[in-house]
């Protein structure tokens, strides 16, 4: 699935769920992803096993892709 794909999706769903313009401008696949590792660290997830799955795509989203 290409990027354009996954936004368009994600575009798609948020108007749905009835998400403003501005809202929807602020969304894409990068959110997922980092959402995904914020909410398995909370968990407890290891975050080497996160970045594995994860597959960040730059040196610096290595160091820290993720929220406290």
């Amino acid at each position: 699935m290409s990027g354009d794909a996954v936004y368009e999706m994600i575009r798609r769903r948020a108007e749905q769920a009835g998400y403003t313009t501005t809202q929807i401008q602020q969304l894409g696949g990068h959110s997922l992803r980092s959402g995904f590792v914020t909410e398995a660290r909370r968990a407890g997830a290891d975050a080497h096993a996160i970045l594995r799955g994860g597959r960040p795509e730059t040196e610096k989203a290595k160091g820290r892709p993720y929220r406290d």
